[in-house]
Order: structure tokens, then sequence, then C-alpha cells
């Protein structure tokens, strides 16, 4: 009888342990699809990452682009700007010198004219 109450112990204890394998199976495959759905997403957010940098890069690059072109564009008109003031002087410098012409040759006329009125005077008084 001992016998086969220890047959029916150890046959139930197999039945448990065969429960419990199957139990762990489950939990391993519960585990496995787990770490599957990880590993998925890991690798989505990976690329993610990848694609964010690259775009990020993208924006950076753009930036700097565009400051470039607004330090380009700044001593372009810094330029123009002192180009402009000297051709202002120029210009200045160039009314000063016709007014002056003028003055002279304002001056001259009325020289001239004297100097005709003159002559016309003595030539009269000579005839």
């Amino acid at each position: 009888m001992d016998a086969n109450r220890l047959f029916a112990q150890k046959d139930g204890e197999i039945e448990r342990l065969k429960r419990e394998v199957a139990m762990l199976k489950d939990t391993e495959a519960s585990l496995m699809l787990d770490l599957d759905n990880t590993g998925s997403a890991l690798e989505e957010l990976q690329e993610q990452n990848a694609k964010l940098i690259s775009l990020q890069k993208e924006n950076d690059e753009g930036h700097i682009k565009m400051m470039n072109d607004r330090i380009i564009a700044t001593q372009l008109q810094v330029k123009i700007k002192e180009e402009m003031a000297h051709l202002e002087s120029q210009v200045n410098n160039l009314t000063r010198q016709i007014a002056a012409l003028q003055c002279e040759k304002e001056s001259q006329n009325e020289a001239l004219r004297l100097a005709l009125e003159t002559i016309g005077v003595k030539t009269k008084e000579n005839v």
C-alpha cells in the first residue's frame, strides 16, 4: 500500500511539475514575445532618432547657410553705404567746383563786357 501511495504521490508530483513546466513555457513565450516587441520598438525608436538627427542636421545646415547669407548681405550693405558716401562726397566736390567755375565764368564775362565797352568808348573817341 505504501508503494501505491508513493506511486500516486509521485504521479501527482509529476502532474504538478508538468503544469509548472507548461506555465513556465507560457511565461517564457510571453517574455519572448515581450522581448521581440521591445526589440522592434527599440529598432523603430533608433530609426526615428536617426531620421530626427538627420532632419536636425539639415535644419542646422540651413540655419548656418542663412546666417552666412545674412553676414554676406550685411557686408555688401556696408560696402555699398561706404561707396555711396564716397560718391556723395565726390558729387559735393564736383558741385562746388562747378559753382566756382560758374562764378569765375560770370566774372570773366563781366570783365569781357567791361573791356568791350571800354574798347567801344575808346573807338568812338578816336573817331
